[in-house]
């Protein structure tokens, strides 16, 4: 019985067991998509951007990591662990979602449906959202492939973010409130993972210190960091080329 209709059976519960191999998904649906081509050139974090890899599923709302697929013609079912990001006051616990996305009208479209949401239409975007437009902080610069600005953690709003929920690459370094005048060298490489050594200058006492941070590249405009002295990745999404709140 396909994933779908099992879904329905039972309401989604919470992910304790050691998650098992994924499968992946095809190279069809993979890539970026928004719900239009203005939706897709428009610099900034779009709230309908989905982001489609082999094994995971990002949206703003948080992201999914994929479990079982089963694939007939032009219909995708996939079973995916849920993680809230969007609007939890705390992170919690990844839980079992469903997912239909279906390509009947050429490979620049899907129509994506969650268990319980409304079917939506959505275009594929270029690779580099905005490159269109000239928009040159898209390409990405210096030592991360990802855009130059301002980078807001994800649940929070790219207009008054929390201190220290936010940070700024330029080019150089990926900096925050605490620091400034970072210079950043790519120490290794796997992937979309970059590990970084960043040299920035304190901004209460201009002292300068080497920090060793590891940086995923999830989707064009969302990054996972994780900072030294952490053990947990924080997702961010690129609020545009400002280089504050």
């Amino acid at each position: 019985m396909r994933l779908w209709i099992s879904a329905l059976c039972g309401a989604a519960m919470a992910v304790s067991a050691a998650p098992v191999a994924a499968q992946f998904l095809p190279a069809e649906v993979q890539g970026s998509w928004d719900v239009s081509e203005n939706e897709c050139a428009r610099t900034g974090t779009s709230i309908t951007q989905i982001d489609i890899s082999a094994d995971r599923i990002d949206t703003f709302a948080g992201d999914a990591i994929v479990r079982e697929v089963d694939r007939t013609g032009p219909v995708t079912f996939v079973a995916a662990d849920f993680l809230q990001l969007e609007g939890a006051a705390e992170i919690g616990d990844r839980e079992r979602t469903y997912y239909r996305l279906t390509q009947r009208a050429g490979p620049d479209r899907l129509t994506f449906k969650t268990q319980e949401g409304e079917p939506v239409d959505l275009v594929r975007c270029a690779t580099e959202r905005g490159a269109a437009q000239g928009d040159s902080a898209v390409h990405g610069q210096g030592p991360l492939p990802v855009p130059t600005g301002l980078w807001v953690q994800a649940g929070e709003t790219c207009a008054n973010p929390a201190n220290a929920s936010w940070r700024v690459y330029d080019g150089r370094g990926l900096f925050g409130a605490k620091s400034n005048g970072c210079d950043a060298v790519e120490i290794h490489a796997e992937g979309r993972t970059h590990v970084i050594d960043q040299t920035c200058t304190a901004s209460y006492d201009q002292s300068r210190s080497t920090y060793r941070d590891i940086v995923e590249v999830k989707a064009p405009k969302r990054l996972g960091l994780i900072e030294q002295g952490e053990s947990v990745m924080r997702d961010f999404n690129w609020c545009g080329p400002r280089t504050a709140p």
